[in-house]
């Protein structure tokens, strides 16, 4: 019973060491479970069925030449494959092989190392089908390459958008905005030359910080075997950090840009769906701003009670946009403080010996890594009051007078004919089937006074509460 709870600890504080780093240097989710996508890997490759069809597209390929490279498309898929599956099955080795001998520890660097060589091989595959299409193509085709690779380029960095330790409008590709807009030739012909100019900025720009992902991934074996220099984690994580904020800002800066090249309800849209994927918890839509919409649709409004909902609708605007506005700011900020406190964390173990036998992975009781309340992977330090809180419940009370107000103008007939709001997504609490009763206000009151009794949010995600 001893040695299996022994084996019990060092596995778990295996994987929370690997889950710690991955969440560091913002390795997708796979990055931190055993069994496949160790050190920055995908056993998918970047190239599928949609991806051939835009090769085919932007190049244009004749059909004799899109009939040959789906020919070697096919190919490499089956090659692909089965790298991909004899890579993860001397893995599965591996990693049996290693719990026999009780060796758990070894099993997070032995990830990292199959990962790292696998993303080495799975490139090596790719860049080779890329070159044996490249002799199907014409010369005036081969010249479109440059951008078809470019833009190749940004969808497989951005396909990973949302993975832990990103910061808000890090993975967020304008390109798939602006196409979901569905622009006519005249508005799409005022904003490709502002397109074609992110692009040639951003390319530069996600390359460097993929580079440095993989530089932060490549350090992580020595992290968890406390043999990386306290100088060297500094000095890749500072790297990466540099480069996601390069990355955000110019979508931020972007964004700005392509909504004045617009008319201006269509930039409004780009903005909001932009805001939106940044932010999601923040702009979602709200109870109130779905009420407006059903309100309107029931057909049951004369002429100055639409006036009146109008009223109220951009009156709420005004005063929420002001709160999103400062929940975004705030986000951002806990973003980077957040990461900063994770890495101190990892450093500190590389420093007394990381997650070894008898370092303080392996001493620590459980995984908070420190700090008190609200001090483990997002949320403030040490228990510090959450800044976002009375924001929301501004933003909450708000929600709640417009629905109240919406609701006063209408009939009992009319209060009964209008559908209830739908359930809305993460927007702001306040309840989302329409107005409270007394009785219900003062229920949530109660439960939100528990719940803050409690000490709120312990943990929680890239933002915790309200956060995207």
């Amino acid at each position: 019973m001893r040695y299996s709870s022994l084996g019990s600890s060092l596995c778990r504080w295996g994987r929370v060491g690997v889950a710690a780093i991955a969440i560091a240097i913002g390795a997708s989710t796979a990055t931190a479970q055993f069994g496949g996508g160790f050190g920055g890997a995908s056993y998918r490759s970047s190239i599928n069925d949609n991806e051939i069809d835009r090769m085919i597209d932007t190049l244009g390929l004749d059909e004799d030449q899109a009939t040959l490279v789906d020919a070697l498309y096919d190919g490499f898929r089956d090659t692909f494959d089965q790298a991909s599956e004899d890579s993860r099955q001397k893995m599965r080795d591996a990693f049996q092989e290693l719990r026999d001998s009780g060796d758990f520890q070894s099993m997070a660097t032995t990830g990292i190392t199959f990962g790292r060589e696998w993303k080495q091989q799975s490139e090596s595959l790719e860049q080779s089908f890329f070159n044996d299409v490249k002799t199907v193509l014409t010369e005036d085709q081969m010249k479109l390459w440059p951008q078809y690779e470019r833009d190749w380029r940004r969808r497989n960095s951005f396909r990973g958008g949302g993975q832990p330790g990103s910061f808000s409008g890090e993975n967020v590709d304008l390109f798939e905005i602006v196409e979901n807009l569905e622009l006519d030739d005249e508005a799409r012909n005022n904003v490709e030359p502002v397109l074609d100019a992110y692009a040639i900025e951003l390319d530069p720009a996600l390359t460097n910080r993929d580079r440095a992902m993989t530089d932060m991934t490549n350090v992580s074996a020595s992290v968890l075997e406390g043999k990386t220099t306290p100088e060297e984690l500094d000095s890749k994580f500072k790297s990466l950090q540099r480069m996601r904020v390069q990355v955000r800002d110019l979508n931020d800066r972007y964004v700005q840009l392509l909504a004045s090249h617009m008319a201006p309800e269509t930039g409004q849209k780009l903005q909001q769906e932009y805001l939106q994927r940044c932010f999601r918890g923040i702009y979602s839509p709200t109870p109130a701003d779905n009420y407006f919409e059903t309100v309107r649709k029931s057909g049951n409004l004369n002429d100055a009670q639409l006036k009146a909902v109008d009223a109220i609708e951009q009156d709420f605007h005004g005063q929420t946009d002001a709160i999103n506005r400062q929940l975004a700011d705030l986000q951002k900020k806990q973003e980077v403080e957040m990461q900063q406190r994770m890495f101190d964390r990892i450093k500190a173990m590389a420093q007394q010996g990381g997650f070894g036998p008898g370092g303080p992975g392996q001493q620590r009781g459980r995984g908070n890594f420190g700090g008190g309340p609200g001090g483990g992977f997002g949320g403030p330090a040490n228990g510090a009051d959450d800044p976002r809180r009375d924001l929301m419940d501004q933003k909450t009370a708000l929600v709640q007078n417009a629905l109240n107000s919406v609701a006063g103008l209408l009939s009992p007939e009319q209060l009964a004919a209008a559908p209830k709001p739908e359930a809305n997504q993460r927007g702001a609490r306040g309840g989302n089937r329409g107005p409270m009763s007394d009785e219900q206000r003062q229920q949530m009151e109660q439960r939100m006074q528990q719940w803050r009794d409690r000490g709120g949010d312990q943990g929680g995600g890239r933002g915790g509460r309200g956060g995207g």
